[in-house]
């Protein structure tokens, strides 16, 4: 088996060493594009099916390394998390033969494989489920939908102190003259930290505008939003603003105290929660906390920390579109309100005659006549004027 191994490497060298890029075809390029992605999700799967034995047989010692996974990026060329992963991943594979026969057809990347291998240790009778999806939807959905899963397979205190004690924030090199800062924590947290972030970033937006500077990207006003949250420094930052964190929860888990399968319960645009999670946001006093309460996808009203108000529309759209609507999208940045039967036909602006989208799609939507059709199985797709129409 392993003499095949060499053969088909030295083969696929051949192929990418004669590649002509420049005298294919766009159609042609494509297809072998296909075929490359396929190829590299067999060959992630062969390592991950091996990574264990790797590291059981302790394989990797006298190499040099501190560590199997340490070993393992150095064989890749990736980072050590991902190692990490790759070996969390073939530890399970035994108890999860689902994941084990997607792996092996080639069906799944590394990262949708991890994601779902980490959620059905928590939930092992979503294993099937888990995998079908994850065949057929984009990565950020699978990680969205594994995330479920995982919180509703685990106990809510023990997930609250097991987020709680993998929080972390640090400084990394970039290219010269530059540093990363990554900040890792629970969703409760992080969910107020994006609330002040997006709040202080419009300020620093607006300062700029009225100051009639050439505008820049949206992601630099973020950045000295950031040092201004974090060093104090600024005109905006002398005075302290109250924060609007936003979650939503599915009424029965509210009565219930945990969410069930098929019920919301999260900080839209940055993870899920749990009951317990949004309870104990509610009982904090240094921000302000605004809940959707759902019955399945109908906003029924919104509730505060210490009493309830009417939702507008605004936020009603914020919280029940999350993401673009787009099925396939999994843009959650700045998203934009679309008229879906167009404001200039309706002349109304009503939650329901409204939906989120992002701005490229928006933009395909509004300027270049393309239809955004819903399908029978719910999902909707943004298709060329000629495919007008509902999909049945």
């Amino acid at each position: 088996m392993f003499g095949l191994l060499p053969l088909a490497v030295n083969d696929v060298k051949q192929v990418v060493a004669t590649l002509e890029p420049a005298t294919m075809s766009g159609p042609t390029a494509a297809a072998m594009v296909r075929e490359f992605a396929e190829l590299e999700r067999i060959a992630a799967a062969g390592r991950l099916l091996l990574a264990h034995r790797v590291e059981e047989t302790h394989a990797w010692e006298g190499s040099g390394h501190r560590s199997a996974a340490e070993w393992m990026a150095a064989q890749t060329g990736g980072s050590l998390g991902e190692a990490k992963d790759a070996f969390d991943t073939s530890r399970n594979l035994f108890d999860q033969p689902s994941l084990d026969e997607a792996i092996r057809e080639g069906a799944l990347s590394t990262q949708k494989a991890a994601a779902v291998s980490d959620a059905a240790k928590s939930k092992p009778e979503a294993d099937g489920e888990l995998v079908g999806k994850a065949k057929h939807s984009p990565l950020g959905q699978v990680r969205d939908e594994c995330s479920k899963a995982k919180t509703r397979g685990e106990d809510a205190e023990a997930r609250a102190k097991r987020c709680h004690a993998g929080r972390k924030a640090f400084v990394s090199r970039e290219r010269e003259g530059m540093l990363t800062l990554t900040a890792v924590g629970p969703v409760a947290a992080m969910a107020k930290v994006r609330a002040a972030l997006e709040k202080r970033t419009d300020q620093v937006f607006r300062a700029h505008n009225r100051a009639k500077d050439p505008q820049e990207p949206r992601d630099r006003y973020a950045f000295d939003a950031l040092v201004e949250l974090i060093s104090g420094d600024g005109e905006r930052a002398k005075n302290k603003t109250r924060v609007n964190a936003q979650v939503r929860v599915d009424i029965t888990a509210l009565w219930r105290g945990w969410a069930e399968d098929g019920e919301i319960c999260d900080a839209p645009g940055v993870g899920e929660l749990t009951v317990f999670e949004i309870e104990r946001l509610l009982a904090e006093k240094d921000a302000l906390i605004d809940v959707v309460i759902m019955r399945g996808n109908d906003v029924i009203r919104t509730a505060r920390a210490d009493r309830y108000v009417p939702a507008d529309h605004k936020r009603a759209l914020q919280l029940r579109d999350p993401c673009c609507v787009i099925t396939s999208c999994t843009w959650k940045g700045r998203l934009e309100g679309d008229h879906a039967d167009g404001y200039a036909k309706t002349r109304r602006t009503s939650v329901d005659e409204l939906q989120h989208m992002c701005p490229p799609h928006h933009w395909w939507k509004t300027h270049r006549g393309y239809i955004v059709n819903e399908h029978p199985d719910g999902t909707k797709t943004l298709d060329p004027p000629e495919r007008r129409g509902r999909s049945g």
